[in-house]
């Protein structure tokens, strides 16, 4: 064992730690430094993850005083890297790094993945650089400064600063010790507040994640994670699936254009490749850590939050189990339904829950539940099953009961207690008390039968008076019967109404869609829309979206788009950019204030236009050009001598 090694620093890379050795010890040549460290003259330095450090620690420490395990938690970036690894690829990994000499982990542990943000030098942190200075007389690299996409300090919140010498300018295997001599220790900071601050959550997540050394983590149970705070997020489907559309719309609105475009992750939202979708779709391809840690701080605001926090999935309608609510079982409002299925409304796609009970009580609600109270909703009772059957026959034999009583009693419609009579076969049991049964219409409970001669009739005499008529013109005079027929007969469906249609065939010719006219009649539709927009009351973005979607021609749109060259150019000539839409709203709001008090102040159009803290920077020097635009009409007279002048100016309209 040799007798010198220098005591590595809190947040030391381990590439730094080797540069300080090799000052130390005199070493004229690098490669002398190479051997004593690795055992290899031929090696080539790793700034992040260096190989073959079981050699390096069995020259310089007892086993008692470091393993290699501990230098790699400590002093490499493979604690960052692992959580989002697969369990079996991070150990094997960890291996090569302790034991082996000439493997490529940069490519293995996904380091290349995505090539976010990176970079041909140290990066250094100056406020850091001088304390370190100042407290050891010496300065070294930390690995929180030197991960891909890190850009600020974890501590001070300033930008990181590039070391002037790189491993591009000097010799393959020298190793770059930070020397204060030529070091800028002047601190700069962001002048935007909000990309300061998020670039600085990033940063505290990196350090966060860097610092943890038994991670029981690895890529699926990190997938589980996201999965279950999208749920809660509202970006699940009742079916499970992601709603990837509107998570990306979020995730831009969070982070903005500025900063994806910092950390080289923007959204290309035509991808079906792109980072954010490969994330949080089944775990197959491994993703940057920084592109995890943008979407961990959109999800729980932190790494430690997301890792420390057990964020279990949520059912829309709670935990189980849920309420019976059979008023004529003993467990009324008691938690005893564990069966809950979930399907999404056919018109809504909202959930749609459907509780049964052990007793036979099978109800259904919309969902999600938002109050207590909406856990004991009924939207629709689909069986009552054998334990309320029982108590109605009980009451009806009692026979001192009225309908409407009993009604209550069995929370019900008393429609239903005679529906169930008749059904029960116990309307002789209805007393002479239950009088109300005679004002109500006389119940007749239709079998099958009755519905199939009624329905069938029905279709056969439209078939005839229609003889060129397809199914589906049959489905819309006829919806009740054609209905019926469908969950009831199907048989009888496919044997007396026509034959179905080939799909792009109506009555045997084939259809030839006119895009050039359809082209015109959506344009048509989309100039009204947008005209209506610009006079709504409550001013709001127009993009190529929500144009389409107001018109009902979302679909169409985005399928065909290269069919409607019309409607392109001017979906792109009038849809705003965030910024084009700030600059509207200012306008309008600029105007009304002045009118309203005959001066303008920039905090007060910020608070009435609603902009918001991470816009405010992008947009202050448009409101300063209104104020000064204003002021220049005022210091001509122009605007004071005719306000209506000013209202029919075209800078205000």
């Amino acid at each position: 064992m040799r007798p010198f090694f220098p005591t590595p620093y809190e947040d030391e890379l381990l590439y730094s730690l080797i540069a300080r050795y090799h000052f130390l010890t005199g070493n004229s040549d690098y490669k002398d430094t190479l051997v004593e460290v690795f055992g290899s003259r031929s090696k080539i330095p790793s700034i992040h993850f260096p190989t073959n450090i079981g050699y390096l620690c069995t020259q310089f420490y007892r086993e008692a005083d470091c393993t290699p395990e501990q230098l790699v938690f400590n002093h490499t970036l493979f604690p960052l890297y692992s959580p989002f690894l697969p369990k079996e690829r991070a150990v094997r990994i960890l291996n090569l790094i302790i034991s082996d000499t000439k493997s490529n982990v940069q490519a293995m542990i996904g380091m290349m993945a995505g090539s976010v943000c990176s970079t041909e030098g140290l990066l250094y942190c100056p406020i850091c650089a001088d304390n370190d200075f100042k407290d050891n007389g010496e300065m070294y690299f930390r690995r929180s400064h030197n991960v891909q996409g890190v850009s600020v300090c974890y501590k001070h919140g300033c930008f990181l600063k590039v070391y002037r010498e790189s491993y591009r300018s000097v010799s393959r295997i020298e190793f770059i010790r930070f020397d204060h001599r030529i070091a800028d220790l002047k601190p700069e900071f962001l002048l935007a507040e909000n990309t300061q601050q998020k670039l600085y959550r990033v940063a505290k997540s990196v350090h966060y994640l860097l610092n943890q050394h038994q991670f029981d983590y690895n890529q699926i149970r990190v997938h589980q994670k996201y999965l279950n705070l999208l749920n809660t997020k509202g970006f699940l489907t009742s079916k499970g699936h992601i709603s990837q559309q509107d998570l990306a719309f979020e995730i831009h609105g969070f982070y903005d254009d500025i900063l994806l475009s910092m950390m080289e992750s923007g959204l290309d939202k035509g991808n079906e490749y792109n980072w954010l979708k490969v994330i949080t779709r089944k775990p197959k391809r491994v993703v940057h850590p920084i592109r995890h840690i943008l979407l961990i701080i959109f999800l729980s605001g932190s790494a430690e939050d997301f890792f420390w926090n057990d964020f279990r999935p949520v059912s829309v309608f709670g935990e189980p189990p849920w309420y019976c609510l059979n008023p004529a079982a003993g467990h009324f409002r008691e938690r005893v339904v564990v069966d809950c299925k979930i399907s999404a409304d056919y018109k809504t796609r909202e959930p749609v829950g459907t509780f049964t009970c052990h007793c036979g009580f099978v109800y259904s609600r919309k969902g999600p539940d938002f109050l207590p109270e909406d856990k004991f909703k009924i939207g629709r009772i689909k069986n009552f099953g054998p334990v309320w059957e029982e108590k109605l026959h009980s009451l009806l034999k009692k026979g001192h009961f009225g309908l409407r009583e009993i009604g209550r009693m069995m929370n019900c419609d008393p429609k239903t207690i005679v529906k169930y009579t008749n059904k029960l076969g116990l309307a002789d049991q209805l007393q002479s008390k239950m009088m109300v049964q005679q004002s109500l219409a006389p119940v007749h409970l239709k079998s099958k039968n009755d519905f199939y001669e009624r329905y069938a009739q029905d279709i056969t005499v439209f078939i005839k008076e229609n003889p060129e008529c397809c199914r589906t013109e049959i489905r819309h005079a006829l919806p009740k019967q054609f209905a019926w027929f469908y969950r009831n007969n199907p048989g009888w469906s496919e044997e007396h109404l026509p034959p179905p249609l080939t799909k792009g065939l109506v009555k045997g010719k084939r259809i030839r869609v006119d895009w050039k006219a359809r082209d015109t009649e959506i344009l048509f539709q989309l100039k009204g829309a947008y005209h209506e927009l610009l006079k709504s009351p409550k001013l709001v973005q127009i993009t190529s979206s929500r144009l389409a979607k107001t018109v009902g021609q979302r679909a169409v749109i985005q399928r065909h788009i290269n069919k409607l060259p019309k409607t392109t150019a001017f979906l792109k000539e009038v849809s705003e950019s965030v910024i084009e839409f700030q600059r509207r709203r200012i306008g309008g709001v600029t105007k009304e204030i002045f009118l309203r008090k005959g001066s303008i102040k920039k905090w007060e159009v910020i608070r009435e236009a609603g902009i918001r803290p991470e816009y405010q920077y992008n947009v202050e020097s448009l409101i300063q050009e209104d104020i000064e635009r204003i002021q220049l009409l005022i210091e001509s007279n122009s605007i004071l001598q005719n306000t209506k002048e000013f209202g029919d100016s075209n800078y205000l309209n």
